[in-house]
């Protein structure tokens, strides 16, 4: 589930500052946090595979991860997932 996410800037733990998530890349994190693959987001979505690996990469990098795990978890811990 997605909370409540204002789109302000996000403070991170390191204490670097990341671009807020759009609502498309907000969307695309709560399928991942559901378990499914790219491909089934795409699907879900009616985008090409393409486009959600776009967001994905751009979801990595305003989170400041490199994993799908990682990424999960830095959302949940910034309470942009509820668990």
């Amino acid at each position: 589930m997605i909370d409540e996410y204002d789109h302000q800037q996000v403070s991170l733990k390191s204490g670097s500052m990341v671009d807020p998530l759009s609502e498309r890349e907000l969307e695309v994190l709560a399928f991942m946090n559901q378990g499914l693959s790219g491909p089934e987001i795409a699907k879900i979505l009616f985008v090409s595979i393409n486009t959600i690996k776009t967001h994905i990469k751009n979801i990595y990098s305003k989170l400041g991860v490199s994993k799908r795990f990682d990424a999960i978890q830095r959302a949940k811990d910034l309470g942009i997932l509820i668990e």
